[in-house]
């Protein structure tokens, strides 16, 4: 029985997973699978009251939806979205060129961009919902425009959950482009944790759904209005605070530690009388950091930016002077351009310098400096008093932009006129930057005589220590010369009546018998000598002692050295009566006899070594043609430079 009713229901499975796979390409989802749930209030993740405001979400966004309206010269952009250059999970809608909304998700190596084939730039409000349709089948994304659907798409493959990783930005996203501003009119703009069903997509466009509100006039003012702004921002980019990721202003010393790439700087400095300049703000050296100096020499201002190798990509510095007759506040700015790969500065509102890319330091965007921005000062401490380049003017307000900031927006602010967040020099602020001056100042001096006090100890110091290494030295060459004047009475006495001796006799077919210590003819009594040497130095008392072995050769009987027979047979062992050496017969049995002598003293040194004697405690000379030939050890005195 079992067996009978189990045949059944696995035919019964294998049979439905074959129709789930045609079902999948060949049948469209049923329409229930577009109502997950009834939509609720819990359900809104994200409804911003005003364009600037931003959101963190923690949940899966299912549907977006708003109202829009735009003229059909308009370009489109981002109507909400969190997608980044650097980071792996977010969620965009946009309107491309074509008037097309956009649905782009991107999660680690998944990326999905949609566009939906109907064109909203109609000049009137329209309703706009992108919204998910799942079942145990596919995934499909469906856009609906005025409550009804106009397109949809079915998925090869199913959409990972995803959460976006920056909160969620309305009219732009986070790549900073000025294309990507929404640059129509936007109201109620919703994000859903839910699908939102056809017929509540329906109710939410004629106005008629109790949760999402209807479309009034005074919505399409503040949209109207809003408009304006993004406007403004997109063309002064920015000074606006959302873009705006570190400040300077509190009392000095103060740093800023940054979040995000930095693509613009911007100041207020003032070179008050006695002033010349000096380091305004620096990371310690590293990647994508930076320092940014008033040249002293010029009052021109300076900016070195490091890449993420640590090597320098830009050092540019600008053609404007920030000194004034009148002393007055200066408004200085640097902007990066990602497009050019080049960096503008301007001074006073105006522009005053471009610099492109360094050779060798590729072509990658700036990254986030990996240590804190120091302001008024070097940022790595130092002792050395010539090394401080302090600022000694005044500097109000360095600011540094996550945004590339526009000429129009820069003249504009270093006219005086103020620009959303952005602040000029008020009498508090100049107050507050005399007195950072003034602390700078005294903190500059404390250090310099700081520096000043530790290197007269280091030069004291150091003048103490040479004292005693030649207090050292000196003692350590008296025991040297008085040890080595010990020695040379006990060699003297050991050798009395003793030598070391050689063959004299030149066989050039022998020659190595004529300078060989240990030839049988002397080997004993040679042993014996080098022997008593070698134990006369093995004694401590003679530690600071060198042995030197002065082997000397003679003219071998004859009075006249080209005439001796065995220097006569020597050189022409050695090859020395060579025509091609450009000798004559006197330097020929000069070079032979040296020769001669410095194989005799080489093998005595090899002999003492055998027998004990250290190599470093002998030095061997030789001298050719003296008046007799004879081995003398005579001890010197080591004597430390």
């Amino acid at each position: 029985t079992t067996v009978g009713l189990a045949l059944p229901f696995g035919i019964a499975v294998i049979l439905a997973a074959a129709l789930a796979s045609v079902h999948r390409y060949i049948i469209d989802p049923p329409e229930d699978s577009k109502r997950k749930r009834v939509p609720k209030r819990r359900h809104i993740i994200m409804a911003p009251e005003a364009w600037d405001e931003k959101r963190s979400i923690r949940t899966v966004p299912r549907a977006i939806e708003c109202w829009v309206k735009m003229p059909p010269t308009a370009r489109g952009g981002v109507l909400v979205g969190s997608m980044s250059e650097h980071i792996d999970r977010g969620v965009n809608l946009e309107i491309n060129d074509d008037g097309n909304p956009v649905l782009v998700v991107r999660n680690r190596d998944f990326d999905f961009d949609w566009a939906a084939d109907t064109d909203l730039r109609t000049g009137t409000w329209v309703h706009l919902v992108m919204t998910f349709s799942s079942n145990a089948v596919m995934d499909m994304v469906l856009c609906f425009v005025n409550g009804q659907e106009v397109d949809n798409s079915v998925l090869d493959e199913r959409i990972p959950n995803t959460v976006p990783s920056l909160a969620m930005l309305v009219g732009r996203d986070y790549t900073y482009r000025v294309d990507k501003a929404f640059d129509g009119e936007m109201a109620h703009l919703r994000i859903w944790s839910c699908v939102l069903p056809d017929d509540v997509v329906e109710s939410h466009a004629t106005g008629t759904n109790r949760i999402y509100p209807s479309l009034t006039e005074a919505d399409k003012s503040d949209a109207a209005k809003e408009l304006e702004e993004r406007k403004l921002d997109a063309e002064l980019y920015p000074f606006h605070g959302k873009w705006l990721n570190a400040q300077l202003r509190s009392m000095w010393p103060d740093q800023a530690i940054l979040n995000a790439p930095l693509v613009s700087i911007d100041l207020w400095v003032r070179l008050t009388p006695g002033a010349t300049g000096g380091i305004v703000c620096a990371g310690t050296p590293g990647p994508n950091t930076l320092t940014l100096s008033i040249v002293r020499e010029t009052g021109c201002p300076r900016l070195v930016w490091y890449s993420a190798e640590a090597r320098p990509m830009f050092d540019l510095t600008l053609m404007a002077t920030v000194r004034r007759i009148t002393l007055d506040w200066v408004h200085v700015a640097f902007v990066y351009n990602q497009a050019a790969n080049r960096l503008v500065g301007y001074v006073g509102g105006d522009p005053a310098g471009e610099g492109y890319r360094l050779m060798g330091t590729g072509s990658d965007p700036p990254g986030i400096p990996l240590s804190a921005i120091h302001y008024g000062k070097e940022s790595v401490e130092s002792v050395t008093a010539d090394s401080l380049d302090w600022f000694d003017g005044e500097v109000s307000y360095v600011r540094f932009w996550t945004s590339e900031l526009r000429a129009y927006g820069i003249q504009t602010h270093a006219g005086g006129e103020m620009v959303h967040s952005a602040r000029t020099v008020l009498p508090e602020d100049m107050r507050l930057a005399q007195l950072q001056r003034e602390q700078r100042m005294e903190a500059l001096q404390e250090r310099r005589e700081h520096a000043r006090v530790q290197a007269e100890e280091e030069a004291a110091r150091r003048e103490e220590q040479e004292a005693e290494a030649r207090r050292l030295r000196d003692e350590q060459d008296r025991i040297a010369k008085r040890q080595a004047a010990d020695a040379q009475v006990k060699v003297a006495t050991f050798m009395v009546g003793k030598r070391v001796e050689f063959v004299d006799t030149i066989n050039s077919s022998k020659l190595e018998d004529s300078y060989d210590v240990e030839h049988p003819t002397f080997a004993k009594a040679n042993k014996d000598v080098l022997a008593g040497i070698a134990d006369l130095f093995s004694d401590d008392q003679f530690s600071r002692v060198r042995l030197e072995v002065h082997c000397k050769t003679g003219t071998f009987g004859s009075g006249d050295p080209t005439r001796s027979r065995p220097l006569q047979t020597l050189t022409k062992a050695l090859g020395l009566d060579n025509r091609s050496l450009g000798l004559d017969k006197q330097a020929q049995v000069k070079t032979a006899a040296e020769e001669l002598a410095k194989r005799r003293a080489t093998s005595v040194r090899d002999s003492l070594m055998r027998a004990g004697v250290p190599e470093a405690r002998m030095q061997i000379k030789w001298t050719g043609l003296a008046q007799t030939s004879e081995v003398a050890f005579n001890p010197k005195p080591i004597v430390l430079d």
